[in-house]
């Protein structure tokens, strides 16, 4: 009873903190403006995900068992990402400053690994994680991509922990995962829109992507089945890939730009925001069941050839794109 009490209200909460954020954003001057990079025709507010580290910050001080658990250090950690991210969004920084306090942030999360002798374990862990967080801030432009996105993967999670059988590892951070799942439903209210009225800014999708980021590499590290990461592979693709061909047409992958296959399904096939990021959420979605249907015997299996799969499948829809377009 007092779990369904704290979601009812940390909903309560999180609705009338996005509500009263918009005027507030709208005077200060908080918004993206329209760009010929941009995917978006109007001015639109961002930093409206700013409520998944509040409710992070509130889960904590609700559940004991939440505290107990290393929170605070992650608090900690969300917080300076917080801080860094509020500020790009209001002016920019530098995409070199932002990525080594990104990398520092992930060493003092992961550091634990190299005492007990895992060095490279943590530098995979290092590379993933930094190349996530920033993978996982590229959705912002989209209306509602990575609210959906991020809705099914913290879903996933969430079963991930439930049905492990390490549960004991994972039931503390529990409620801090539905937290999310509800912070993410109200931003879809005011994000997945034909014409949204915020985006979740950096201040949402960097720090969403680094608790993200820490719930996965914590199941992978107490379970040792790394064949998880499937959970995340229609974006990791299209990251990965899209960085590839920026790479070979000799552009510089820190400037902003429009080549990832959503933007260019926005762009050049004119396809509604909404039922783009309705199919990747989608799309993953099905990955997802598909694998844990799977037998764990046969999982990496199923992982190895639906990569496969999703990568052909992008590289033929890019293939369909003419660069210039």
């Amino acid at each position: 009873m007092e779990n369904i009490t704290y979601y009812i209200v940390i909903a309560i909460i999180l609705l009338a903190m996005e509500t009263l954020y918009l005027p507030i954003a709208r005077k200060v001057g908080i918004g993206d403006p329209v760009t010929p990079r941009s995917s978006h025709k109007v001015y639109t507010l961002t930093g409206g995900g700013f409520i998944f580290f509040i409710g992070a910050i509130i889960c904590t001080l609700w559940f004991h068992e939440v505290t107990s658990t290393t929170m605070p250090k992650l608090l900690i950690c969300g917080g300076a990402l917080f801080l860094l991210s509020f500020i790009d969004d209001y002016r920019e920084i530098s995409p070199g400053f932002r990525l080594t306090i990104h990398a520092a942030i992930v060493t003092y999360t992961f550091y634990p690994v190299i005492l007990n002798g895992h060095l490279d374990i943590f530098l995979i862990l290092l590379l993933c994680s930094v190349g996530f967080i920033n993978g996982f801030n590229f959705m912002d432009g989209i209306n509602g991509m990575m609210a959906l996105y991020s809705i099914v993967t913290l879903t996933t999670l969430y079963y991930m922990y439930d049905t492990s059988v390490h549960i004991g590892y994972f039931t503390s951070l529990q409620p801090l995962i539905i937290t999310f799942i509800i912070a993410a439903l109200v931003l879809c209210i005011f994000n997945y829109r034909k014409n949204a009225l915020v985006f979740p800014g950096d201040v949402g999708s960097i720090v969403l992507g680094y608790f993200i980021a820490y719930f996965i590499a914590h199941y992978i590290i107490t379970t040792a089945e790394a064949s998880v990461i499937i959970i995340l592979i229609i974006y990791a693709i299209d990251s990965a890939l899209t960085i590839i061909q920026r790479l070979f047409m000799g552009e510089d992958i820190f400037t902003p730009h429009r080549r990832h296959l959503y933007q260019r399904m926005v762009d050049v096939w004119h396809i509604e925001h909404r039922l783009v990021s309705l199919y990747y959420a989608a799309a993953q979605a099905v990955i997802n069941v598909g694998y844990f249907l799977t037998s764990p015997e046969y999982r990496w299996s199923y992982t190895i050839i639906v990569t496969m799969i999703v990568a052909t499948a992008y590289f033929l829809m890019k293939r369909s794109i003419p660069n210039n377009a």
